[in-house]
């Protein structure tokens, strides 16, 4: 968001103001702060918590309503929306590709990322047996990493050539199978 926000959409109000660095005029599709709202089951405010520009994200719950955002950072961003402070790993300029959980209250667990390695999520899916199974693509070598995903090879001096892959993580985090699906 950009400007005065109403995040409460009943009665009662909660307010908040942000304009990009340098003022007006500004850029309406990349100076804005991500957020992320929460509701209860009767669309009642609880709470907003607020990111960094240089975060994308989309996000997953499991069956006991924990939230994993995940996306790509352009930094070594916050993910942490209360008083702590505990950021993405980001050893490149580049964007790296991160998953961070939350409880159902949206309180902060841990965040991973991939620190070097430059990896497209297409989706990040719930699946069988407690597990998170993401397919996704890159154009670089797969390997440093905080997930603890084995090393592939992709020479990308090949040209625009993307390799998909499927990974499946245990739920805290680190990787039980990845394939490359070429």
């Amino acid at each position: 968001y950009i400007g005065n926000v109403d995040f409460d959409p009943g009665p009662s109000q909660y307010l908040q103001n942000f304009l990009p660095p340098g003022g007006l005029p500004y850029d309406l599709y990349g100076q804005g702060i991500r957020f992320v709202l929460k509701l209860n089951s009767a669309m009642e405010f609880e709470k907003v918590s607020m990111y960094s520009k240089d975060l994308q994200f989309s996000s997953v719950t499991d069956p006991l309503n924990n939230i994993y955002l995940y996306g790509e950072s352009k930094g070594n961003v916050d993910m942490d929306p209360g008083p702590g402070v505990t950021l993405v790993n980001n050893t490149t300029s580049n964007k790296v590709f991160y998953i961070a959980k939350y409880d159902s209250l949206f309180n902060f667990s841990w965040v991973k990322s991939t620190q070097n390695d430059i990896i497209s999520p297409s989706t990040l899916r719930y699946g069988k047996n407690n597990s998170l199974n993401l397919v996704c693509y890159l154009i670089d070598t797969l390997g440093s990493n905080g997930f603890g995903i084995q090393q592939y090879g992709c020479n990308y001096s090949n040209g625009p050539l993307q390799y998909t892959f499927y990974i499946n993580f245990d739920t805290s985090g680190i990787a039980k199978q990845t394939i490359n699906l070429g």
